[in-house]
C-alpha cells in the first residue's frame, strides 16, 4: 500500500501448535525443589525449559512427580505409580531402565555433576494433563556435564498412572533433586494450543 506496513494483530496470524510463555522461575540460591502449579485448561500440553542448572550435590539425578487433581491440585502423588525409561551416554557407558526404584518418581536422566563449571540443560514436555482419563505422559531431552566433568547426553519419557478417582487429571508438576537441593537454574513454562 504506497510503501506503508499495515499493523496486524499477531491472534490473526498465530496458528494451533505454537508455545507461548507462561511463567519463569529464576532458582539464585539453593531450593528443595521447583513446583508449576495450576496448568491451566486454555493449554493442552506444557513445556518446562531448564537453563543452566546447577545441583548441590555430587552425582546426583533430577527427579520429577506429578500433581493430581483429585488430590485437590495441592498434593504431590507420592504413593502413585511412575514408570520411566531412557537412553544416555556419557563417556560411552549407555543405560536403559524400564522402572523406577519405588515407582513414586520419574527420573530425568543421568547424574549430574556440582562443580560450578558442571551444568545441564533440559526440556521436558507434559501431554494433555488435563485429560481424565489414566496415564500422564511426558518426554525429555537432557544435555549435561556428569561428575567427571564429561559431555552426555540423554532422552527419555515417563507415565504416571495412579488410579485413585475418576479424575485422573494433573494439575503440576515438581522438580527436585535425587538428593541434595537444586542450586541454580533458569525453569521457563510454555503452553501449547492445537487451534
Amino acid at each position: 500500500d504506497a510503501g506503508t506496513l499495515k499493523r496486524m494483530d499477531y491472534s490473526y496470524i498465530k496458528g494451533g501448535g505454537m508455545w507461548e510463555f507462561i511463567s519463569q522461575t529464576n532458582v539464585t540460591s539453593a531450593v528443595d525443589q521447583v513446583d508449576f502449579t495450576g496448568f491451566s485448561t486454555s493449554f493442552t500440553d506444557f513445556c518446562v525449559v531448564i537453563n543452566d542448572f546447577h545441583n548441590a550435590t555430587d552425582n546426583a539425578e533430577l527427579y520429577m512427580r506429578f500433581f493430581e487433581a483429585s488430590a485437590g491440585g495441592s498434593d504431590i502423588i507420592t504413593s502413585s505409580s511412575y514408570q520411566w525409561t531412557f537412553i544416555g551416554a556419557d563417556t560411552g557407558d549407555t543405560q536403559t531402565d524400564s522402572n523406577g526404584s519405588a515407582n513414586t518418581l520419574m527420573r530425568l536422566g543421568r547424574p549430574l555433576g556440582a562443580s560450578a563449571s558442571e551444568t545441564a540443560h533440559f526440556e521436558v514436555t507434559i501431554y494433555n494433563p488435563h485429560n481424565t482419563s489414566d496415564f500422564k505422559f511426558m518426554s525429555y531431552q537432557q544435555t549435561y556435564t556428569n561428575a567427571a566433568g564429561e559431555a552426555g547426553v540423554a532422552t527419555g519419557t515417563g507415565v504416571g498412572y495412579h488410579d485413585v478417582s475418576s479424575d485422573y487429571s494433573i494439575t503440576g508438576c515438581r522438580f527436585y533433586m535425587q538428593s541434595g537441593q537444586i542450586s541454580s537454574g533458569k525453569f521457563n513454562l510454555y503452553g501449547r494450543k492445537h487451534s
